[in-house]
């Protein structure tokens, strides 16, 4: 299937376009609060394109908050990477800083995006955006989303990671250099730049949730053995002061599971070998070889 990606100002007709170009699945278009001149613009996009044809979603941002964009387009791609579509993306349309925040949104999600372009107004020409690699390690990514949910000093942080407080302090040491975060008296603080790039913990493990739901209501032997459970049986829990996540499943889909994001075995094999267990001394995490996704799950 394929995902498109749109920010919406005062030209519909470039989005309008772009689906007549590439035709579509689904449509996420991004716009600021509608005022007249707006709305009569999505008023246009929904008459050209009927929600029977394209299903299609308008998600409203602060065009001046280029971080709450940058997170609610993340959100978008992230849950339609794990659903296995492919991704463009339209940025011809919108503020420049609604335009430009879903363009940073796709460098950091760089592996996710399949096409990122421009769509002129004048002569509908097709101009592609080269996307480049907002790189981070994992453990620098760790990091920043742990400071992001108020675990802010040395000590809680090297705890969290399960590292030794030297090597922590490495990694933070280049967080600070690479301008991700600041220290403050005895805490360290995100940069706007480490607020860009911070994950939003519910969002990851909602959208990580509603794929194994998906993926599992595809399943003929799931449909047989457990029909209309999966919502109650597939749930997120919170636990510690940190108010840390992790996936709690039943024990009896796990032979059905496979990895949210890449369909590959090799999660299900991993999650077969964790015992069951009371209380929340079980949740472990699990890691795909194959996409490097990982995540806490607890088995019930």
């Amino acid at each position: 299937m394929k995902s498109i990606i749109c920010t919406l100002g005062y030209k519909a007709n470039v989005i309008i376009n772009t689906v007549k170009m590439f035709g579509g699945d689904k449509l996420f278009i991004f716009h600021g609060v509608p005022n007249e001149r707006v709305s009569n613009e999505i008023k246009k996009v929904k008459d050209a394109i009927p929600s029977s044809f394209i299903p299609s979603q308008f998600i409203q941002v602060d065009h001046y908050d280029i971080v709450s964009i940058i997170k609610k387009v993340r959100k978008i791609i992230n849950q339609e990477y794990l659903e296995g579509n492919t991704i463009f993306v339209n940025i011809s349309s919108g503020r420049k800083t609604l335009a430009f925040g879903t363009q940073l949104a796709c460098y950091i999600e760089y592996n996710k995006i399949n096409r990122l372009f421009y769509l002129t107004e004048e002569k509908n020409e097709l101009i592609d955006i080269p996307i480049l690699i907002w790189e981070i390690t994992e453990p620098k990514k760790d990091i920043i989303d742990l400071i992001n949910r108020g675990v802010n000093n040395l000590k809680d942080i090297a705890y969290k990671m399960g590292l030794s407080n030297s090597m922590t302090y490495k990694h933070i040491n280049e967080l600070i250099n690479e301008n991700y975060i600041n220290k403050e008296n005895d805490f360290y603080v995100l940069t706007l730049k480490g607020k860009m790039i911070a994950r939003n913990l519910d969002d990851f493990y909602q959208t990580i949730r509603i794929s194994i739901i998906k993926q599992l209501k595809n399943d003929p032997n799931i449909k047989n053995k457990i029909p209309d459970k999966l919502e109650k049986i597939i749930q997120i829990r919170s636990y510690d002061k940190d108010n840390d996540k992790y996936i709690e499943i039943n024990k009896e889909i796990t032979n059905y599971w496979k990895c949210p994001r890449c369909k590959n075995e090799s999660l299900k094999i991993s999650l077969l070998k964790i015992p069951i267990k009371s209380g929340i001394n079980n949740i472990k995490q699990v890691k795909c070889s194959k996409c490097k996704l990982k995540f806490n799950i607890r088995i019930i």
